[in-house]
């Protein structure tokens, strides 16, 4: 038979992949049947994309209007607070100029209806490449900077996207989750990459967040090891693996292996479980190529209902797969 999946090339490499609509259809005739299988057991699905800095599809970042509506978190990328406690927002795209439009397209955004019955967020990533939380920054000065930037943006969290060793450094960190969890009613995630090191200098906060996806690309299965590896009776020689989306059981990934591991070692609820790919091979430098069908069928599998990529400019180029066929999961 003939194929529908098509790839654009550049300087000899794919760069994208499409599905025509006969592919698309059966993946979703696919989802459909795992979700009526399922029954009532599978919990509503947190469909996360982060926006703003898209280092290589700034072309592709859409308005906040233009996001598909299968998302209902958006992540805006990316914030940094000085010794002070002042939020600033490194961004990228049609807002780069324009954070009063930013902050007022957000509120309608959020005024909208959700496909699905699910609560609309929009959140602030602190972190990326050049974040910086300051390890002498006090809790009082940081709360302060954080909640005046947030009502002044229309936003209802904050995403922790450090360098594990800021994270391990910054003294304020965890009373300021709790604080703005318990005291001020936000919502506070994190996405440390799902590696040894940031793992265990993310392992104190964990527990205290909203959810955690960790980041399954950049780094491959075998990075991490005990306390995060998959139980040994499934996979017995992980250090083999490596792909993450390799599967034992009939549709448990190792991913998800990896992410209950987590959850064991550090005590998280299930409805603290989330994870996060790259949305192409564009997005990322490597283990950067899943096939997002399966992904979808691995996660109503595992249960998990926070799920992101990286990032919504790279799924816009890909005529939004990643976000209906997650979303899918909610029909």
């Amino acid at each position: 038979g003939t194929s529908c999946r098509v790839s654009t090339r550049r300087a000899g490499r794919a760069l994208h992949t499409y599905y025509c609509p006969m592919a698309r259809s059966f993946f979703m005739s696919v989802l459909l049947a795992v979700a009526a299988l399922l029954g009532s057991s599978q919990a509503t699905v947190d469909v996360i994309g982060y926006y703003g800095n898209s280092g290589n599809a700034v072309a592709s970042i859409p308005l906040i209007s233009e996001i598909n509506e299968n998302y209902n978190v958006i992540i805006i990328t990316f914030a940094s607070l000085d010794n002070m406690g002042t939020v600033t927002l490194d961004i990228q795209g049609p807002y780069e100029d324009d954070l009063d439009g930013l902050a007022t397209d957000l509120a309608k955004w959020k005024e909208g209806t959700d496909l699905y019955g699910r609560g609309r967020l929009a959140m602030v990533s602190v972190g990326g490449q050049n974040g910086l939380w300051p390890s002498d920054l006090s809790s009082a000065d940081c709360l302060t900077g954080l909640l005046d930037f947030m009502e002044t943006m229309n936003l209802d969290g904050l995403d922790i996207d450090l360098e594990g060793s800021a994270v391990a450094s910054a003294a304020s960190l965890s009373s300021v989750i709790t604080s703005l969890i318990s005291d001020h009613g936000k919502v506070v995630t994190a996405a440390p990459e799902a590696a040894q090191g940031p793992l265990d200098n993310y392992a104190s906060i964990l527990p205290l967040l909203s959810w955690v996806h960790p980041q399954y690309y950049n780094n491959g299965p075998n990075a991490v090891t005990t306390p995060y590896v998959p139980s040994a009776d499934l996979w017995p020689t992980p250090w083999t693996v490596t792909d993450w989306q390799d599967e034992v059981n009939g549709g448990y990934a190792f991913w998800a292996g990896v992410l209950d591991a987590i959850s064991d070692a550090d005590g998280l609820s299930s409805e603290q479980k989330g994870m996060l790919i790259p949305c192409s091979i564009s997005a990322a430098s490597s283990y950067n190529n899943y096939d997002i069908a399966k992904l979808a069928q691995e996660v109503a599998f595992a249960n998990v209902t926070h799920v992101g990529t990286w990032a919504i400019a790279y799924d816009n180029e890909q005529d939004w797969t990643f976000a209906e066929t997650l979303g899918a999961l909610n029909i």
